[in-house]
């Protein structure tokens, strides 16, 4: 069998070569892989405040999707903040936590208002002697609004506060969901308050104002009986007595 010559391999390797930039050309799809971010729940903005009144950033909290109770918690360690940490503790005061939705998100749930900010604290002495660790527990409702803030850690304060080399911060998070209870009938408890009341206005009553009904007729029983049973007079007086 004879050899293909020379021009016609080179030209069966050009055609070879446009066949695959044309499929490397065409669009690729994704399957089960990561989440588009569209699909990505709402942000929240952490801030904390070390005693002087005003808040910087600590991190973010992010909900894997809407509606999710599992987030993540990104946050960035400041060797600053822990030494504003120690201060604060010296003098006895407070670390102050707040979060809010973040900017954009606060848009797309149609709130023009500015962000509400859900405050906690905790002592600055306990969260410094944890070593800035702690627990965190995040309350949403059901439109993925921050309703409460909740801080804790595992050290209380201690009568001796030594200074302490902290090189990260760690929490804790559990994000929960606000459950509305069954709602009420307005109407019939209104109803049942009014009736209540108008119970206790009444004066009390007495013994013959309550029993009367069952006390007429026996008197009346007995008074026929008594003009019944009363003896007739004579038409010439009493017997003379015999002798």
């Amino acid at each position: 069998m004879p050899c293909p010559s020379n021009a016609m391999g080179i030209a069966t390797l050009k055609h070879l070569i446009s066949v695959v930039g044309c499929v490397a050309l065409l669009p690729t799809a994704t399957f089960g892989g990561e989440a588009s971010k569209d699909s990505q729940g709402p942000t929240y903005v952490l801030e904390h405040s070390f005693g002087d009144g005003s808040f910087s950033p600590r991190g973010t909290i992010t909900l894997r999707s809407a509606g999710s109770n599992q987030a993540s918690i990104s946050q960035q360690f400041n060797a600053g903040d822990a030494a504003k940490l120690y201060e604060l503790a010296q003098i006895g005061g407070n670390y102050l936590l707040r979060v809010s939705l973040s900017g954009s998100d606060q848009e797309n749930a149609g709130s023009t208002n500015a962000a509400t900010h859900v405050q906690t604290f905790v002592p600055a002495c306990a969260y410094y002697q944890s070593n800035m660790i702690d627990s965190l527990v995040l309350f949403v409702d059901e439109t993925d609004q921050p309703q409460s803030l909740q801080i804790s850690t595992a050290s209380p304060c201690k009568a001796t506060l030594k200074k302490r080399k902290i090189v990260k911060m760690k929490s804790h998070l559990n994000v929960r969901r606000s459950e509305q209870g069954p709602t009420p009938f307005l109407e019939e408890y209104l109803e049942e308050a009014k009736k209540k009341q108008s119970e206790a206005s009444e004066p009390p009553q007495g013994f013959l104002q309550k029993y009367w009904m069952y006390l007429l007729p026996v008197y009346l029983f007995v008074l026929m009986n008594r003009v019944s049973g009363a003896p007739e007079g004579g038409e010439g007086g009493g017997g003379a007595a015999a002798e």
